[in-house]
């Protein structure tokens, strides 16, 4: 993502990201959301979320200070 957007959600926008990811071989939907209004520990937080399509659910709330970012040019 582009450094100006990473700025703006430091600052409270709203941004939710959606990819697939694999474990032990098989496909997982993960969806990255950051300040919330409807997360349960409201902005300034990000949470990683994945379903496996079984009904398996893991959801990950944290604070933005967790996340490590690394910004090359």
């Amino acid at each position: 993502m582009p450094l100006s957007k990473w700025k703006k959600i430091l600052e409270g926008m709203e941004f939710v990201k959606g990819g697939w990811s694999w474990y032990d071989g098989e496909r997982y939907h993960v969806s990255w959301s950051f300040n919330k209004s409807n997360s349960p520990k409201g902005k300034g937080t990000f949470t990683i979320s994945s379903n496996d399509g079984s009904g398996r659910e893991c959801i990950r709330d944290a604070p933005l200070s967790e996340i490590r970012v690394f910004h090359y040019e």
